[in-house]
């Protein structure tokens, strides 16, 4: 059913790194005079302070940016009193995705259109309190919880160690090897997903690779490599002598 004191209006705050994103969700949402912008920005930094200078019904979240993602605002956001409704805006990404339907977490998909808006606006009159979104946010963000963020260059991604072969240094940077797709290059320096990926499955084998070691097939000690294996596949990776007793650990 729907509430008899549904609010005639809810005020927004839009946030997007892309100037032009906002603008365009910002021209479209113009289409429905129950939604009062009263604030937008491009800066992740400047959320917080939006929410608490504005306290907005509605918060139109990008989940990718640089500086604070989407995630790590939701973190800041559930230990609000009376956090806003949050709306995830979000790019195509299986894995984000299955986490917010699995969730029944609001979002909608870039580029955005008037028509999923609507859908969307029409859902409004069932706004849950500010108690349920905490919940909500706690619920999406523990669904999340098993996988790794991976700060890229320009995007962020969001990987379960299983589907990670093995990372590899590139100076202040690090590749990961995937098992079903493209490397991705992380900003982020390989002594930090070492600490952040679990030790007894991902072990150092030398300065420049860390390895899964669900996928170790052999360890060649004449010719110094691990033989990392899926299907049919083999991976010979150089490995010091260094860190050898921590590989058979």
């Amino acid at each position: 059913m729907k509430p008899t004191n549904k609010p005639e209006t809810y005020t927004a705050l839009l946030v997007d790194d892309e100037q032009v994103a906002v603008d365009h969700l910002a021209e479209l949402l113009k289409q429905f005079p129950r939604i009062n912008i009263v604030a937008k920005t491009t800066s992740s930094n400047e959320v917080i302070d939006l929410v608490n200078t504005h306290a907005p019904d509605l918060l139109f979240l990008d989940i990718q940016m640089p500086g604070k993602n989407g995630l790590e605002i939701l973190k800041e956001i559930s230990f609000l009193e009376k956090p806003p409704k949050v709306i995830m805006v979000t790019a195509y990404d299986q894995f984000v995705l299955d986490a917010l339907r699995n969730c029944a977490y609001d979002y909608i998909l870039k580029p955005c259109d008037q028509d999923e808006l609507a859908r969307l606006i029409g859902r409004l009159d069932h706004i849950d309190s500010a108690a349920d979104e905490k919940k909500n946010i706690g619920r999406l963000l523990s669904a999340l919880s098993h996988k790794i963020q991976v700060k890229g260059v320009y995007e962020d991604y969001y990987f379960n160690p299983s589907e990670i072969l093995f990372l590899e240094a590139e100076g202040k940077y690090t590749r990961f090897h995937l098992l079903s797709q493209k490397p991705v290059l992380s900003s982020i320096n390989l002594s930090h997903f070492e600490k952040e990926l679990s030790r007894d499955t991902f072990k150092r084998i030398s300065k420049s690779f860390l390895i899964n070691t669900a996928f170790l097939y052999k360890l060649d000690k004449k010719k110094k490599v691990v033989v990392l294996k899926t299907g049919t596949n083999e991976i010979e990776l150089t490995y010091s002598g260094v860190y050898l007793d921590s590989l058979k650990k």
